[in-house]
C-alpha cells in the first residue's frame, strides 16, 4: 500500500551524515500508469536515484526498468522479442523498477543509473504485450553515485528469499540478487485470513473481485549480480515475499521455494 511522502522524507532525512556526504535526497524519477501506458520524463541525469510508481489504473502494474545496451536497439526491438516469447534478449538488462501495485497504490525504490538510453515496461499479465512500454535517456552527472544509508541486507537466490525480523515502521532493504537466474522481490501484505495460494488463485482466476493482499513494496527484476533499494513501511499484519518469475519451464520461482511468510505484530 502507498506510505505518506512526509513519513518517507523523513525517514530518508534520518540517515544523516551516514548516508551520504551531502543533506540532498536522490532525485526523483516519477512514473505514472494510465490507460495502459506510462508518463515518465524523456530525459534525467545519472546516479542514485528514487523511482516512484503511481498506478492511476484500475489494474494492477509494474515498472521494470530496462538498460539498453547498443545504439541500435529500441522499445519497439524489444517488444517485438517479447511478443516473440524471449522475455530477456541480450540486447537489454533489466536492473529492477516497481513490482506490481495495486490499483491506486504507489512505492519507492532506489536505483543507480547509469548513462544511456532505457525504456520501462509492465510485464505484469500480457500488458507488455499490448505495447505498455516507454523509453527514457540518462545522461551524465555530475557528482559520484552514493550509498542510500543504512539497511537491511536481503539476498536473492535461487530459489530462495532470506528471512527478515522487521518490526513496525520504516525500513530500507538492500536487495541483492545472487542469481544465477533473474529474480524479482514483491512484498504483498495479506487481507486478513488471505494466503499466498489465495492471491494465486485470484490472480489466476483474471484478478477479478477484491484482491487478497495490497502492494507494500519490491523490486521488479533483477539480472544477477544487480542491487537495489526498496522503501517499505511496515504496519502489522501478515506478509508474503515472493519472486514471480518463471523458470524455463513456466514454474513460478515463488513455487519453487522463493517464498517467505511474515508476521508483524
Amino acid at each position: 500500500m502507498p506510505f505518506p511522502n512526509a513519513v518517507y522524507l523523513l525517514a530518508l532525512a534520518s540517515l544523516g551524515s551516514a548516508a551520504c556526504s551531502s543533506t540532498a535526497l536522490p532525485p526523483l524519477l516519477r512514473i505514472e500508469a494510465r490507460n495502459l501506458r506510462f508518463t515518465i520524463p524523456a530525459r534525467i541525469s545519472g546516479g542514485l536515484t528514487r523511482v516512484r510508481l503511481v498506478n492511476r489504473d484500475p489494474v494492477w502494474h509494474e515498472a521494470s526498468l530496462i538498460h539498453f545496451m547498443d545504439s541500435t536497439s529500441t522499445l519497439d526491438s524489444y517488444l517485438a522479442a517479447a511478443r516473440a516469447g524471449n522475455e530477456y534478449p541480450a540486447f537489454a538488462r533489466d536492473i529492477g523498477g516497481l513490482s506490481f501495485l495495486a490499483p491506486g497504490d504507489s512505492a519507492d525504490v532506489l536505483v543507480d543509473l547509469e548513462p544511456g538510453r532505457y525504456a520501462v515496461v509492465c510485464w505484469h499479465r500480457d500488458h507488455v504485450l499490448q505495447g505498455m512500454g516507454s523509453t527514457f535517456a540518462v545522461v551524465a552527472h555530475a557528482g559520484p553515485s552514493v550509498a542510500p544509508g543504512p539497511s537491511t541486507e536481503v539476498v536473492l537466490t535461487d530459489f530462495s528469499v532470506p528471512p527478515l525480523v522487521p518490526h513496525p515502521g520504516h525500513e530500507l532493504l538492500h536487495v541483492t540478487n545472487i542469481g544465477p537466474s533473474e529474480h524479482e522481490l514483491a512484498i504483498l501484505k495479506l487481507m486478513p485470513g488471505k494466503t499466498y495460494a489465495d492471491f494465486m488463485a485470484w490472480r489466476a482466476a483474471g484478478e477479478i473481485g477484491p484482491a487478497p493482499a495490497r502492494s507494500a513494496a519490491g523490486t521488479a527484476a533483477l539480472r544477477p549480480g544487480s542491487e537495489a533499494w526498496v522503501d517499505v513501511t511496515w504496519t502489522p499484519g501478515e506478509y508474503t515475499l515472493i519472486c514471480l518469475l518463471e523458470d524455463s519451464a513456466g514454474a513460478y520461482h515463488a513455487d519453487l521455494g522463493m517464498r517467505r511468510a511474515m508476521v508483524i505484530r
